[in-house]
């Protein structure tokens, strides 16, 4: 169904607000990631610094480090581990144990040392692996250290702290393009959970991976808004086209009689498409149908529509048609209004041209002439031409003489219920008027179905133009 252009501009400025929200919906979604990117690049820096210093973490007994509160410092306690560890770790170089100090006493130094790197969520995954590494040994009849309750290898690991609910999503980023629904964890759930991987290379691997899976799905949101907005934009263009294309359909009789018209009409064809496109800013798809007697060898000439420069390809049938046969003087107008029918009619104007000297068969389509096929026609003129109605095909007939007249009362009662034009254009013996009349005809189907066009078109023809127009 044709859109008026008021219903078309409207169409465009939905499609062009869609893709603004669209647009704007990716452009909030890529800001959110980029947050989400930098929070996690910082989190990435901070464990890199805390894991390369975690062994340069102040310790109880070294230079410049208080005692914890109610322990005096190890006598003779230097950095470093304490022989006697398990796994075989070696002391620090010069180390010495104090005098009277048993393997049991070392342990417990050690335990005690580790106490500050618990508190220190960066370096308690450390003096929980080593603290495991002692636990045999202090359960070999070892007794709890004073003040301290139960072994160091069953203190609970510090919770991570809460992570933060989520804010409620609004209902326009739900309706956003194609991005993940597997909700990102906030920086907080992220140093709960990574605080507990006993691994600050896990840590470090983890966060990695997940950068890399959150500018995957940056990149998704930006591609889909950016196919959608591309997709719109070719939606508009494709229905701009289809409100402002023009299906024109040549239809000519090619007898012998029609010679010097068939001549007019290869000599001007390049110039009507040419100034239809340029000056009428249309797009315009033809096609071809010439048709002689039922007698004749060479019955029908077709080529469906085309556009653009394969346009070309039906002048050239043009050039190579010939003016021949035509037997009584009726000819089978039905059968070139049947081949038209069967074209592939898809433009929102469509307009038929039928160029014809001589009616069709059937003595209720001419006054009296000689007509070898009279009586009903199978197929029916009449018929042929209801049926172009129904598609909405707009009829334009170049006339020549007046034996046609009957014929073309016929046909326009045949075509009244359509709602497009149907208008005669007195082309008589004044070949010159060809392509004035055809671009005429184009014009005026167009402003018929509320095409507006620009105003060059009105001196698109030659200065004969004007009696063309005014037959509309």
């Amino acid at each position: 169904m044709s859109k008026s252009p008021e219903e078309l501009a409207r169409i465009i400025d939905e499609m062009n607000a869609k893709i603004a929200r669209m647009d704007a919906q990716a452009q909030q979604t890529e800001a959110q990631h980029r947050a989400e990117r930098k929070e996690l690049e910082q989190e990435m820096h901070a464990l890199r610094t805390s894991s390369a210093g975690a062994g340069m973490q102040p310790m109880m007994g070294m230079p410049g480090m208080p005692p914890m509160p109610g322990m005096p410092p190890m006598p003779g306690m230097m950095p470093g581990l304490m022989p006697g560890m398990p796994m075989g770790m070696p002391g620090m170089p010069g180390m010495q144990p104090t005098p009277g100090q048993d393997a049991a006493g070392g342990q417990q130094q050690m335990m005690m040392m580790l106490m500050p790197m618990m508190q220190n969520p960066a370096t308690a995954p450390m003096a929980m692996q080593m603290m495991q590494m002692m636990q045999p040994m202090m359960m070999q009849g070892q007794q709890p250290m004073p003040g301290f309750g139960a072994p160091p290898a069953m203190m609970p690991t510090p919770a991570p702290a809460p992570a933060p609910a989520p804010a409620p999503a609004s209902s326009d980023s739900l309706k956003s393009s194609s991005v993940s629904s597997k909700p990102v964890p906030t920086s907080s759930a992220r140093g709960g959970t990574l605080a507990g991987s006993g691994s600050a290379v896990a840590q470090l691997q983890a966060l990695e991976k997940e950068k890399k899976e959150l500018a995957s799905r940056s990149l998704s949101a930006s591609n889909a808004a950016a196919s959608a907005s591309k997709i719109a934009s070719i939606k508009a263009a494709g229905v701009a086209r289809q409100e402002t294309g023009v299906d024109l359909c040549i239809v000519m009789d090619c007898t012998g009689s029609m010679g010097s018209y068939i001549e007019a009409a290869k000599n001007t064809m390049v110039t009507v498409v040419e100034q239809a496109r340029e000056k009428f800013n249309v797009q315009l798809r033809v096609s071809f149908v010439g048709y002689r007697d039922f007698c004749d060898s060479v019955r029908f000439e077709v080529h469906d529509f085309v556009g653009g420069d394969e346009i070309a390809s039906v002048v050239q049938l043009l050039r190579g048609c010939q003016a021949s046969g035509g037997g009584d003087a009726p000819e089978d107008v039905a059968g070139g209004l049947e081949k038209a029918l069967g074209m592939s009619w898809s433009s929102n104007i469509r307009l038929l041209v039928h160029v014809a000297d001589a009616p069709a068969h059937g003595s209720e389509y001419h006054d009296g002439v000689h007509d070898d096929h009279d009586g009903p026609q199978n197929p029916d003129p009449a018929q042929m031409m209801a049926a172009l109605g129904q598609k909405k095909v707009a009829y334009y007939f170049f006339k020549i003489n007046s034996y046609t007249d009957k014929m073309i009362g016929k046909l326009r009662a045949a075509h009244k219920n359509s709602r497009r034009e149907f208008k005669v254009m007195e082309l008589g013996s004044d070949i010159n008027m060809f392509a004035d009349l055809m671009l005429g005809s184009i014009a005026s189907a167009s402003r018929a179905a509320g095409v507006t066009l620009p105003p060059s078109a009105a001196t698109a023809s030659t200065s004969s133009s004007s009696a063309a127009f005014s037959h509309y």
